[in-house]
């Protein structure tokens, strides 16, 4: 495979600024509006993912995303065209990839939790059964309360969904208070 064509483009493009710019370290400023759509968009991601239930995961991410990332595209940018400052056009193109970054973010975050229950629902199932195929619920709570992250119904949730899997029965005893678990 040969070498894309683009990629020596960009090499001269790149070669040009630093000349332009010399080897001198440079301050990068932004205009007001380019400052104010920078902002804007972060707050906006920022505002969608308080949404989201893993906003607790994703909430560093975003702040690097909107505070950090953001800016340096947009610098990058305007040093592409060998400029110091920032402009409108360097942030709406900035913000544009970003929310690319954004969604794929969201993604990552919700395989990541997808991934985490599926893992905590097998080992609690793997758990009932080394009990000899059956485990009472108060057993279940106790065993399992350090996966517990975001709220008490997270645990009930899992043991709900292998009920609802067909992976393990519930079985309500004479007592309204006791509920054991057994292997389907």
């Amino acid at each position: 495979r040969g070498v894309n064509p683009q990629v020596y483009t960009l090499a001269i493009d790149l070669t040009d600024a630093a000349k332009r710019l010399g080897d001198e370290p440079h301050a990068i400023s932004a205009t007001p509006e380019a400052l104010t759509r920078l902002k804007e968009a972060y707050k906006a991601f920022d505002k969608r993912a308080k949404g989201h239930e893993r906003y607790k995961t994703m909430d560093p991410s975003i702040k690097r995303l909107g505070r950090e990332t953001l800016f340096k595209c947009a610098a990058l940018l305007a040093l592409y065209e060998g400029r110091t400052e920032i402009g409108l056009k360097d942030a709406i193109i900035a913000v544009y990839y970003a929310q690319d970054w954004y969604r794929d973010l969201i993604r990552a975050v919700e395989a990541a939790s997808e991934s985490e229950f599926s893992s905590d629902v097998s080992t609690i199932e793997a758990w009932i059964l080394a009990k000899g195929g059956e485990a009472s619920e108060p057993q279940i709570l106790h065993r399992f309360r350090g996966t517990i992250s975001r709220s008490p119904r997270e645990l009930h949730d899992k043991l709900e969904f292998l009920v609802t899997s067909g992976r393990v029965n519930r079985v309500r005893l004479n007592d309204p208070n006791r509920t054991m678990y057994v292997i389907n």
